[in-house]
């Protein structure tokens, strides 16, 4: 797919429900991913690696960490036995979640960094 429109973006990360989170230490900071910001904004279970240091951080409780494709396939798996309740429970926290990368909770403080360093 190329050049999704926002809206048809979201209700496809909606509709599936979990986000697997692939950022390799190795390969470039984690900084501050968009997508995963987006994921738990529609409510989604995401799944970040623990080698990553910031994804406990990042994801807080609204999701998981995993060691290994294995572990994340098991985690997966687990969540096919769900209740509506549970999966609900964990929706309302991932975006809970989101709220903290959202423009009103970040710009204001990115302004005044650059402020005190210009």
């Amino acid at each position: 797919m190329r050049n999704v429109p926002w809206e048809e973006a979201m209700q496809l990360t909606r509709q599936a429900g979990i986000y697997l989170g692939t950022s390799d230490p190795s390969g470039h900071p984690f900084g501050m991913p968009v997508s995963i910001a987006e994921s738990l904004a529609t409510g989604s279970y995401c799944l970040l690696r623990k080698d990553v240091p910031a994804s406990a951080e990042y994801l807080g409780a609204a999701g998981a960490l995993y060691g290994s494709p294995e572990e994340a396939s098991a985690i997966i798996r687990n969540s096919v036995s769900w209740t509506d309740v549970l999966w609900g429970a964990f929706s309302g926290l991932a975006v809970k979640q989101a709220t903290n990368y959202a423009d009103h909770a970040v710009l204001p403080r990115l302004l005044e960094d650059w402020k005190a360093i210009s």
